[in-house]
């Protein structure tokens, strides 16, 4: 396997991934498969120039975008895969919170703010990884940021509205 590259927020990311269904010499990694599921991707996380390395275990089922989003001021992770979602402080190696949507689309920034966007569910966070609200959403969805909030509009769930805090 090769590895990627990407900056985000100017800071340079490296990410590798690699068939396993086991941690080997990388006991500290962090699982993010549920438990019934069966972990086969190890991904290797480097940010650069901070001498910070996040190993992730994880389950690819074939059809899986693995994404990320990256808050510098917070240094915390936000990925995505499959059916699969978490925040992950770097500093502390801990995981902030852990999602199991049904399908992971992507991350979007939002102002100072990181939305999850999935199949059938949106999740709005705080920069430290922390949730602050849900969205169910039904494809196709559009979203349009307002002053105080996101709104959601489908067309079997109609509108959903997520608040910014405060």
């Amino acid at each position: 396997m090769f590895p990627t590259h990407v900056l985000i927020e100017g800071q340079a990311l490296s990410i590798l991934h690699e068939p396993r269904t086991d941690f080997g010499p990388h006991g500290d990694a962090l699982r993010l498969a549920d438990d019934t599921g069966r972990p086969n991707v190890l991904t290797r996380l480097e940010i650069s120039g901070r001498d910070r390395v996040v190993w992730l275990l994880w389950e690819d089922r074939g059809f899986d975008a693995f994404g990320l989003a990256y808050v510098r001021a917070t240094d915390t992770l936000f990925v995505g895969a499959g059916r699969i979602s978490a925040t992950i402080h770097i500093e502390s190696r801990r995981i902030v919170e852990r999602n199991e949507p049904d399908v992971f689309w992507g991350h979007e920034r939002v102002g100072t703010y990181v939305l999850e966007l999935g199949e059938l569910e949106c999740i709005l966070y705080d920069p430290a990884g922390c949730v602050i609200g849900h969205a169910p959403v039904d494809p196709p969805y559009e979203y349009e940021v307002e002053d105080d909030g996101i709104r959601f509009r489908s067309i079997v769930l109609g509108e959903r509205y997520i608040r910014f805090p405060g």
